[in-house]
């Protein structure tokens, strides 16, 4: 898991690795989130969805500059981007729209 989010696994504030720099924010709203783990766990799932959208969004995209110029994709990243070959440009750009996150906004929303 620490592999997908960018950092070192097991890493820690006295160790340090060639080009890496070792950061975690300590301002105030930070710790009242780490204070309650229910909280913690919310603002991880909400950063993991946000982080799979924009993942899927920059595949689309990555589809729209192949049906532009034309090229090979990977077996099975058209389904995965939820495109197809036959959408108009307008098509794209809306389908891209509606990939981009839009849990972001119920992280600033307490429960």
């Amino acid at each position: 898991m620490s592999v997908q989010q960018g950092t070192r696994p097991g890493s820690k504030p006295t160790e340090t690795y060639p080009g890496w720099d070792y950061i975690k924010s300590d301002g105030p709203g930070w710790q009242e989130i780490r204070k309650n783990e229910r909280e913690v766990m919310r603002w991880e799932g909400e950063i993991n969805k946000a982080q799979a959208a924009v993942d899927k969004a920059a595949l689309a995209l990555r589809m729209a500059f192949v049906f532009l110029h034309g090229g090979h994709v990977e077996r099975g990243a058209l389904a995965r981007s939820e495109m197809r070959s036959d959408m108009e440009p307008a098509q794209v750009l809306a389908q891209i729209m509606n990939m981009l996150p839009k849990s972001v906004p119920a992280l600033l929303i307490k429960k």
